[in-house]
């Protein structure tokens, strides 16, 4: 007769040494100091996370809900409807075969023209599906996550933004009102 391995095969445990493992007594204090952390009420959580996409405009840095962007495009043409100038409307857009209307929403936001020309700016495709709109930003920095909670309100210098959160090197994002955004744009439209 053979005798069985005393090595327990690869990946298995030995059952001698895990039985007296299990069958030891537990350090002292041990099941007090986990009675007790088990009968502590569970924390609350008191974050509630947004995210917001960061995007910037002339100087200012603001964010608009992540739900609310579908895409980020490359620069693209932007062409100029006769007869349809106004504030914020700078002309339609295709985008991957769709004519979407492009948005400049610095003079909706009261904020100097900007210095790039529309053909280098980013295009954010944005808006629920049937409601979507492109607009045109200087600079993407992309998706920032905040706690609501900490949401402090907006200084009313810009229209459209009802809350500034605290971002990155001491600077605030604007978080846009999307739907009030939305509204005054399609005013603007018909």
């Amino acid at each position: 007769m053979s005798q069985p391995d005393p090595k327990p095969a690869r990946g298995r445990a030995d059952p001698v040494l895990a039985a007296r493992l299990l069958d030891r007594e537990p350090p002292a204090g041990y099941r007090a100091e986990w009675t007790d952390y088990l009968a502590r009420p569970a924390a609350q959580a008191d974050t509630t996370t947004d995210s917001a996409l960061v995007f910037r405009i002339d100087a200012e840095w603001l964010g608009l809900p992540a739900a609310w962007i579908s895409e980020i495009a490359p620069p693209r043409p932007v062409h100029s409807l006769p007869h349809r100038r106004g504030k914020s409307l700078a002309g339609i857009v295709n985008i991957r075969g769709e004519l979407l209307p492009c948005v400049a929403l610095e003079g909706l936001l009261g904020l100097a023209p900007s210095a790039a020309a529309p053909s280098t700016r980013r295009l954010c495709v944005a808006g629920p599906e049937a409601r979507r709109l492109v607009l045109l930003v200087d600079e993407v920095h992309g998706l920032f996550r905040y706690n609501a909670a900490r949401r402090l309100a907006a200084p009313g210098r810009l229209p459209h933004v009802r809350h500034v959160v605290e971002w990155k090197d001491g600077r605030t994002v604007g978080l846009l009102d999307a739907e009030a955004l939305w509204t005054a744009l399609e005013g603007g439209l018909a």
